[in-house]
C-alpha cells in the first residue's frame, strides 16, 4: 500500500496515523519510511510524532453512588453534578492526568424537631413508664433488626442513609429510656 501511494499526501498521512499505534519492528521501520516520504513531498511531519496531550473527549467515570457518568473534560477546572445522587464534583485534565474532586457534603445542624423527648422515646417502643424493661429491650431488638446494614445493603444509597439514621434514632431513644430508668 505504501509503495502505491508514495506520492499521495493524504494516503501517507493515513498510513502514518495507523502506524504510530503499532509497536512492532516492521511497523516502526515502515513509519520511518512514510515520514521520509512525507518530508520528500515537503509537508510538515510534526503532528505525526506528537503524543496526545488532550484528554479522551468523553471519558466514563464512576460516581460515589455507583452511577456511571460520561463527561466532557476540558483543561480548566469545571464543576459537574451527578444525575442520580446530585453529588457535586469538579474535573480537570492537566499534564495527561484526569483529576476529580468531590465536594464535602455539608451536614446541617439538627432541627428542634429531630430531638427526641423521653415521651417520644417511649412511644417509639410502644411502651410507657410502667412497661417492663425486658419488653422494651425486645422491641428495640425488633426495630434494630429492620434497619440492620446487612438487610438494607441491597437497597439504594438514599434508603441506606435513611435506614442508618433510623437505627441511630432507635439507639438514642433506647439510651434515653435506659438512663431515665437508672441502668
Amino acid at each position: 500500500m505504501f509503495e502505491v501511494s508514495k506520492s499521495d499526501h493524504c494516503e501517507l498521512k493515513k498510513i502514518a496515523a495507523e502506524l504510530k499505534h503499532r509497536q512492532v519492528r516492521k511497523a516502526t521501520a515502515l513509519a520511518k519510511q512514510v515520514q521520509d516520504a512525507i518530508i520528500a513531498l515537503g509537508e510538515n511531519t510534526d503532528h505525526i510524532n506528537q503524543t496526545e496531550t488532550s484528554p479522551n473527549p468523553r471519558p466514563i467515570i464512576d460516581c460515589k453512588c455507583g452511577q456511571r457518568l460520561r463527561l466532557q473534560i476540558e483543561v480548566e477546572n469545571r464543576q459537574y453534578t451527578c444525575i442520580k445522587c446530585n453529588a457535586i464534583f469538579s474535573a480537570s485534565f492537566k499534564n495527561g492526568i484526569l483529576t476529580l474532586m468531590f465536594e464535602q457534603e455539608q451536614k446541617s445542624p439538627p432541627d428542634d424537631n429531630d430531638l427526641l423527648t423521653l415521651e417520644d422515646a417511649y412511644k417509639l417502643f410502644e411502651a410507657d413508664k410502667g412497661t417492663e424493661w425486658e419488653a422494651i429491650e425486645h422491641k428495640r431488638r425488633r426495630l434494630i433488626q429492620q434497619y440492620h446494614p446487612d438487610k438494607v445493603a441491597a437497597l439504594g444509597p438514599k434508603l441506606r442513609i435513611v435506614a442508618e439514621a433510623e437505627g441511630k434514632r432507635i439507639n438514642v431513644a433506647f439510651d434515653m429510656v435506659r438512663k431515665s430508668r437508672g441502668f
